[in-house]
């Protein structure tokens, strides 16, 4: 198609020559880097496995064994806050209590010490409309004189679908928690009969697949109490990250360093719905450096601001001026490095790598593979061969729009904390944790819920009552 009709193209006048063979480069892989857990059990990427390097397509069955190894476990395991489990009343005694029984058994697996939540019950029987729903819940709670904490949701069977988003949002400052849905978790059990009465149990052709679930909920309910499962070793080579990214009138911040040891997120609204003012910026970096650095010994070196999509120039200044008033109030070092950086999931030109093997078959590229466009412009395949995913890989586009920063070290700083998938263990992400930290917040706290229906919304009304309402208004 390309030698038949495109040869003649032009633009504006000027002849554009078109080939009809892709670009060869040279293959570029940046290096898995060592990823370290609790109790400094680590796993390196190599082929020499008498030293204890394993092979890449081993990776991620290796990080879970990591995690699950008594010798192992997470390796930022700090107090955890009150834990509380929310349940429907509906949800059968016999599986809330095998489930709260196995998830607290996989939690203490994973970070080596004792665990329980506390269970309150809410009433979602007859419970349809989504205010009934949010009301329930949080009527519960509050009989339960809950004061704030962290753990699990069990979500109705007939959950209104804005009903997990709403309730994110209106308990943001209260109950942070990961979500089980009761219809599917009622899947996994089966009614059986034991010394002359029915008991539910596991069901034998998905045991396994309830221990993989378990896992992944263990996870999540973690990752909520924040609590991060590995780390990089070395760090990167600009070792603080501030990302941001802006949904429906809310901002996500997410501040990274040290290899993923420190990690703080935080969310705030906006007036504006994509860009964000100066001062909200430079507000959110200072308070962060003044009030939440933890390493006070250890000053950042060099601090990179990550935007998801297009950096504002007010967004740049407010960076820029809460790092200044931080040096002058002597918090910073003079010294310290700054630079930001554009992350785009899609371009317009639309580039894509793919690799050659020795046969001369086209595959997706090795997870790691890289191309450095120009001095400020890159990109980087955080997902490839052999990780199995649906389609071809799509990197990420990396642009460099301020500071004295090498776009190398960028791209393999991007693909490194894209390493930290603690959400995945055993796969590969698409973007690094500070963004998709950011994203997942804004998932959940800035989804397109109806609020006004979850505040206001009008109780069902049953058919009798529904017709003495048509005949009221109709006289």
């Amino acid at each position: 198609m390309v030698e038949t009709f495109l040869q003649n193209a032009s633009l504006g006048g000027v002849p554009i020559r078109i080939v009809s063979q892709p670009l060869r480069t040279a293959r570029r892989v940046f290096p898995v880097p060592v990823q370290e857990f609790g109790q400094e059990k680590k796993i390196i990427v190599g082929r020499n496995s008498t030293s204890g390097e394993v092979s890449l397509s081993e990776l991620g069955r290796k990080r879970w064994e990591c995690l699950l190894d008594t010798e192992g476990g997470f390796a930022v395991n700090r107090p955890l806050d009150a834990q509380y489990g929310v349940v429907p009343e509906t949800l059968e005694r016999q599986i809330g209590d095998d489930f709260k029984d196995r998830l607290e058994k996989t939690v203490r697996s994973l970070i080596k010490r004792s665990y329980n939540w506390s269970r309150v019950i809410y009433a979602d029987r007859d419970k349809r409309t989504l205010k009934q729903q949010v009301d329930s819940i949080t009527e519960a709670m509050q009989e339960a004189k809950f004061g704030s904490g962290r753990g699990l949701l069990v979500l109705p069977a007939q959950a209104n679908p804005d009903l997990h988003n709403l309730l994110k949002r209106k308990l943001r400052d209260r109950f942070h928690f990961q979500c089980v849905d009761a219809r599917k978790l009622r899947d996994f059990y089966e009614l059986r009969p034991h010394d002359g009465r029915a008991v539910y149990t596991v069901k034998d052709t998905l045991a396994g697949r309830y221990v993989s679930y378990l896992r992944y909920t263990a996870m999540g309910l973690l990752l909520v109490n924040r609590q991060w499962p590995w780390v990089l070793t070395e760090g990167t080579h600009y070792d603080t990250y501030v990302a941001i990214d802006v949904l429906h009138h809310t901002a996500a911040f997410t501040f990274v360093s040290d290899g993923g040891r420190q990690c703080h997120m935080q969310i705030v609204e906006s007036q504006q719905s994509e860009k964000l003012l100066r001062k909200q910026v430079q507000t959110v970096v200072y308070d962060y450096f003044d009030h939440q650095w933890q390493d006070t010994a250890k000053s950042p070196r060099a601090i990179v601001l990550r935007r998801d999509g297009h950096a504002f120039r007010s967004e740049r200044l407010g960076f820029q001026q809460a790092i200044e008033q931080l040096v002058r109030e002597g918090k910073l070092a003079k010294e310290v490095q700054l630079g930001m950086i554009e992350v785009h999931k899609t371009t317009a030109e639309g580039m894509r790598l793919v690799e050659e093997t020795h046969e001369g078959v086209l595959r997706n590229p090795t997870v790691g593979a890289w191309k450095a466009l120009t001095r400020q412009k890159g990109l980087v395949c955080t997902t490839g061969f052999p990780f199995r995913f649906s389609g071809t890989v799509n990197p990420l586009f990396i642009r460099i729009v301020a500071g004295d920063l090498d776009i190398e070290k960028i791209l393999e700083d991007t693909f490194d904390l894209s390493q930290l998938c603690w959400p995945v263990p055993d796969r590969c992400m698409r973007l690094s944790i500070d963004l998709k930290l950011c994203d997942d917040n804004l998932r959940s706290s800035a989804a397109a819920a109806d609020d006004d229906e979850g505040q206001f919304g009008e109780d069902e009304l049953d058919d009798e009552a529904e017709e003495r309402s048509a005949l009221d208004w109709h006289g």
